[in-house]
């Protein structure tokens, strides 16, 4: 074989061996990261955006798509210990055309949480009905 042959087949598998080398490092060392980028794609594949919104000494994360209008808006809690990332499997089989919003619980995904809060039934209604009646149905409806 002729050496430049050969040295194609060795640059050619080196700038190979790197991604899958990264790939494999991320999947065994910090499979989370993998996670995140997996749920940013879905959220940007399907329309969702996120917000970040700041309601006293909290501050609630949710993701939203379309706009509020005759139809009736669907807003989605996930169950203890989990995101509102969980709903993007049924997003993509719902209207592109109906308002929905996505609400991280308190003390889940990148909404805050301290020790002395009421993490009752009753406690937890009470936190997402403020948010949901104040700044974050102004900023889903702004986009």
């Amino acid at each position: 074989m002729d050496l430049d042959v050969v040295n194609m087949f060795v640059i050619t598998g080196g700038m190979l061996a790197i991604p899958i080398l990264a790939f494999v490092a991320l999947f065994f060392l910090w499979p989370s990261v993998l996670i995140k980028i997996y749920y940013r794609y879905r959220r940007r594949a399907l329309g969702m955006q996120v917000h970040y919104v700041r309601l006293k000494d909290y501050q609630f994360c949710y993701s939203f798509r379309g706009k509020p209008g005759h139809k009736p808006s669907i807003l989605m809690l996930h169950e203890f210990s989990r995101r509102k990332d969980m709903w993007l499997c049924l997003i993509k089989f719902l209207p592109k055309n109906l308002h929905l919003v996505c609400v991280d619980m308190p003390g889940h995904g990148g909404t805050t949480c301290s020790s002395l809060d009421d993490l009752s039934i009753e406690g937890q209604v009470k936190r997402i009905h403020q948010a949901c009646n104040t700044q974050m149905t102004i900023n889903s409806c702004n986009g």
